[in-house]
């Protein structure tokens, strides 16, 4: 999902500009300050927050990666779903997360590969601040099948 477009529900209003890109830059160092690098929505959000990247074509998809703010909060990253959407919006798996999970790195590994996946989504079930330091997305392209001539 490295540098494909991302979006979140809202930004902080944090000097950092911690915008939704910061997710898929490949850099998973985690810490707020002093690089901001950390993807984060704004902490007075009423709804739910989410964080989505859309995949720009369909893919098979082995499983995912989300690395957690290092620099304080990891318990934070709590009560939350990883989803694989279609390019209709069809969930296609989905992962929930229950507890505050004080690791670095969160693994979502799929039974089976899963495929027609085009957007990968972090949602919480609540309210709260949502800060990821980096998601990546393992798997491969979907050729298109060639057409026989009619």
């Amino acid at each position: 999902a490295r540098n494909k477009p991302a979006s979140l529900s809202s930004t902080s209003d944090d000097d950092c500009h911690p915008e939704a890109w910061k997710a898929v830059d490949g850099n998973n160092e985690g810490a707020f300050h002093p690089w901001c690098s950390t993807s984060q929505t704004n902490p007075n959000e009423k709804e739910a927050p989410w964080w989505e990247v859309d995949l720009k074509k369909k893919y098979v998809v082995n499983s995912v990666d989300v690395y957690n703010r290092v620099d304080c909060c990891m318990e934070d990253l709590a009560n939350f779903n990883i989803t694989l959407l279609s390019s209709t919006r069809s969930v296609l798996a989905t992962q929930h997360f229950a507890g505050g999970v004080k690791a670095e790195t969160l693994l979502f590994k799929m039974k089976s590969a899963v495929e027609n996946v085009r957007s990968v989504r972090v949602h919480f079930l609540k309210p709260g601040t949502l800060a990821l330091a980096e998601v990546k997305v393992w798997g491969h392209i979907i050729k298109p099948k060639s057409e026989d001539q009619v």
